[in-house]
């Protein structure tokens, strides 16, 4: 129970650093007023496109809704004799033939029509988001330095780009190479689990429970990627710790899944160090993240999660302070024993020794007469 609730205690800590670097930038004026200016520009964008969308997808049944493809018109001639039926461009039915429509499917209703509007407008307002900030990126950059500093990080040097509208292609190359890389080990633990799938009864479990892990885990690394000191060379080390058992072992197919799972992590090998580094703190920052998925909550959460991964990951990173030298001790000196002397003789001692008597007058004139 004891490191259970040490380990929840690490959890709280990330969390609680995300909401330090929240307190900071609260405290700080000029940088509370120009990204409250932000927020608010970037809030209304997002809100006033999804509308329109919204709008345009919620359109009355009589008009066309986006999506719908109209339905072909249905002619019915008379020539003669014949009953002549043309539907759409070309296709004839002659006789008695009667064309059918296929049948609708029913409108949901209740909870099932809330549940799939609420759907709906949150993947709208998610993906808009995701594009004002793809847009909107440089108006970050001076909040997370003045933060940084505040905070006593190390600040990157030179003058600030003068924030404008535009798409940061680099960016989104990031982001994309990152969600690629993650797809790896997602890959190669569905390929490596499928046949515990035929495991009666606990096999799909086993599967979901690795592959739910795996996610998890990916989510936590994401966080300590989101950082440039995730990237640092002082985490440049293997961090595929499960395959270094496995390599040890004589079992030709545990050696492969050991070299499969070591390849799968080639390039988030660095972030995945420093998550392990801190694996408890940074959860907890993970979980705090996950605020994120509420709508606009995620353009609150931009600036101040990289920073706070910054303080989670800067006491790994600062270098290791040598102890003092303490000088050795003397050696004890060993304990003398002193005779107990009777108490006549003790003060016989102890009395002051007797001045002696000045000579006599002749005797004393005699000698220095001589």
């Amino acid at each position: 129970m004891a490191v259970i609730s040490q380990a929840l205690a690490r959890v709280r800590v990330g969390a609680q650093t995300l909401a330090h670097v929240a307190a900071t930038l609260w405290a700080d004026l000029p940088a509370r007023r120009h990204f409250t200016r932000i927020f608010l520009w970037q809030a209304g964008v997002v809100l006033v496109l999804s509308a329109a969308v919204l709008g345009l997808s919620s359109s009355p049944s009589g008009t066309l809704r986006l999506g719908d493809r109209p339905k072909p018109a249905v002619e019915k001639l008379d020539i003669g004799p014949l009953h002549v039926v043309k539907q759409g461009d070309g296709d004839l039915y002659v006789g008695d033939t009667r064309v059918t429509e296929p049948p609708e499917e029913p409108a949901p209703t209740g909870w099932a029509a809330a549940w799939a509007w609420v759907l709906k407008a949150w993947t709208t307002v998610f993906t808009l988001q995701l594009l004002v900030v793809a847009l909107t990126r440089d108006f970050y950059e001076g909040v997370e330095r003045r933060l940084a500093s505040q905070l006593g990080q190390p600040v990157e040097r030179g003058p600030l780009r003068r924030p404008r509208i535009r798409l940061d292609w680099g960016w989104l190359k990031r982001r994309a190479q990152r969600r690629i890389w993650m797809f790896w080990p997602l890959l190669v633990v569905g390929l490596l689990s499928a046949p515990l799938a035929v495991i009666p009864l606990v096999g799909g479990k086993l599967t979901s429970a690795l592959a739910s892990v795996t996610t998890a885990w990916l989510f936590v690394v994401g966080t300590a990627a989101k950082t440039g000191r995730g990237w640092d060379d002082e985490f440049d080390r293997d961090a595929a710790f499960i395959a270094v058992p496995l390599a040890r072992l004589r079992w030709v197919p545990a050696r492969w899944f050991a070299r499969l799972w070591r390849w799968s992590w080639k390039r988030l090998k660095r972030p995945a160090a420093a998550a392990s580094s801190r694996p408890a703190e940074l959860s907890g920052l993970a979980l705090a993240r996950l605020v994120g998925l509420v709508p606009l909550a995620g353009l609150l959460l931009r600036p101040l999660v990289p920073v706070a991964a910054t303080e989670l990951l800067r006491p790994a990173v600062q270098p290791a302070v040598e102890p003092p030298v303490v000088e050795a001790l003397p050696e004890p000196v060993e304990a003398v024993t002193v005779p107990v002397l009777p108490e006549p003789v003790a003060v016989a001692l102890s009395a002051p020794s007797p001045q002696p008597s000045p000579p006599r007058g002749g005797e004393g004139a005699t000698a220095s007469r001589r």
